[in-house]
């Protein structure tokens, strides 16, 4: 497939609706219909949109709309192109032609303009949106508000990235270095040092602001062997009043990498939310994916974690694994229900640059979307039916069946940390490797984003460029 473009001036809009339709699409601009399977040609004039759709060089459908609002062209040449895509594939996505990360964000954002929730519905089906997943919106937005609403500038919470795992798994795209392979080099506790002296740098910076919530996130924080995590939260416990915290979360999200000691130090040091991640209760799908547990060892790991009495304890699970099916996933959520867990967070599998899967991504059909919608349905009804609310979601690109991934919490167990995260209203500082900082400033209603260098040397031979960012960036 290719594309006919006159220029560039809204090419992000026409590529961000097409790929709802498209995978993997491969844009070229050229002059010429070729001989190819589908073609796409677009025109935007100063009073018009033309769309046309050929099939081996003859044209299937053509489409012409007037531009009746200026101040609308943007979002008049993505409904035109989502109309016509739309009826020449026969696909009715949920989310309609609506591709931000961040849907809940524009909930609260009509809400506290004095919207009713009519409005609210009557603005997303601008977009195409289906019932369903504004009812959703409504019901997330609903459940956080109390924490949306706590949004204050003195406060701020703090990412710690810790990026070590001791394997990739194949869906993962994430900043990752073998546990190892580093550990051998010494790296790991050099890394951690200079670590430790960033966190000490940004709390200087914003010794004038309150902590609000710590969450080291990676990686697999807990790829840190006993003496390494219990140096890193020791070090913490020393710097911040931890007992104060709304909330103090670590991912302990490879159970290969989990034991009594290491749930027993993070208990120790103040730890009040961690993240085990069991993915799949289908063993078979986990030795595919690369994960080295099995069920059975998940769940062994997962009560003694509920032993040792954390306040919160989350569950991942993802739609979408190679080779599963509706039945595979509907007894991995009656299972993990089961069992009790405060959060059960239900991601959709998201085929990402960087990642293994992403190399067979051609191999991920329309069928398979379509299956990995059912997942979600089953998957959501099961919920809806026990204590479980949503209270936090997000969208990411090239999401099988352009989903969503939900957070799901009982007795209002909410994650402080996803939901400022995803909201955007509150200063994020992310310190380590590949970490990102979110400057949130409200009176000027601006977000500036400030990246950490990514590689662990690179993190360590530049870290006074990361300080120097820090201290012109962060107040």
């Amino acid at each position: 497939m290719y594309f006919l473009l006159e220029n560039d001036k809204y090419d992000y809009e026409i590529k961000s609706v097409v790929q709802i339709f498209f995978k993997n699409l491969k844009f070229e601009k050229i002059q010429l219909i070729e001989n190819d399977d589908i073609a796409i040609e677009i025109k935007v004039g100063t009073r018009n949109i033309e769309v046309k759709i050929f099939e081996y060089r003859k044209e299937q459908l053509k489409k012409k709309v007037e531009i009746k609002n200026n101040d609308e062209i943007k979002y008049e040449i993505k409904k035109v192109i989502y109309e016509t895509l739309e009826n020449f594939t026969e696909i009715k996505p949920k989310w309609g032609m609506l591709t931000g990360i961040r849907p809940t964000k524009e909930v609260v954002r009509l809400l506290k303009m004095g919207k009713s929730k009519a409005e609210v519905k009557k603005h997303f089906k601008k977009f195409y949106v289906a019932d369903e997943k504004i009812d959703l919106l409504l019901k997330t937005v609903n459940n956080q508000l109390e924490i949306v609403s706590e949004e204050d500038e003195t406060y701020y919470s703090l990412y710690i990235n810790i990026p070590f795992c001791p394997s990739r798994c194949s869906y993962c795209s994430f900043t990752a270095f073998m546990y190892k392979k580093y550990d051998r080099e010494n790296k790991v506790v050099k890394y951690l040092e200079y670590l430790m002296e960033e966190i000490k740098i940004v709390k200087n910076i914003l010794s004038k602001k309150t902590l609000r919530s710590i969450y080291i996130g990676g990686g697999t924080p807990t790829s840190l062997n006993e003496e390494q995590l219990e140096m890193l939260l020791k070090f913490l416990d020393n710097e911040f009043n931890v007992k104060k915290l709304k909330e103090y979360t670590i991912e302990a999200g490879r159970v290969d990498t989990i034991n009594e000691e290491k749930l027993n130090i993070m208990k120790k040091y103040g730890t009040t939310r961690i993240s085990i991640n069991a993915q799949t209760f289908k063993n078979e799908t986990l030795k595919k994916i690369g994960r080295t547990h099995t069920k059975e060892e998940f769940i062994k790991i997962y009560k003694l974690a509920q032993s040792i009495s954390f306040e919160n304890i989350n569950v991942d699970i993802i739609l979408g694994l190679e080779d599963e099916q509706v039945c595979d996933v509907e007894k991995t959520i009656n299972e993990i229900i089961d069992l009790s867990p405060d959060n059960i967070t239900v991601h959709t599998l998201a085929i990402k640059k960087g990642s293994h899967l992403k190399e067979s991504v051609e191999t991920i059909s329309r069928k398979e979307d379509e299956t990995v919608k059912k997942m979600m349905k089953k998957v959501s009804d099961i919920l809806e039916k026990t204590d479980y609310e949503p209270y936090y979601l997000y969208r990411q690109k090239n999401m099988v069946g352009n989903l969503e991934n939900i957070g799901y919490g009982k007795n209002k167990k909410y994650s402080y940390y996803n939901i400022h995260i995803m909201e955007e209203n509150e200063i994020i500082i992310g310190v380590g490797a590949g970490a990102t900082s979110k400057i949130i400033k409200k009176g000027k209603k601006e977000i500036k984003s400030i990246f950490n260098f990514k590689g662990v040397e690179e993190y360590i031979d530049r870290f006074d460029e990361i300080v120097e960012r820090k201290m012109s960036n962060v107040k």
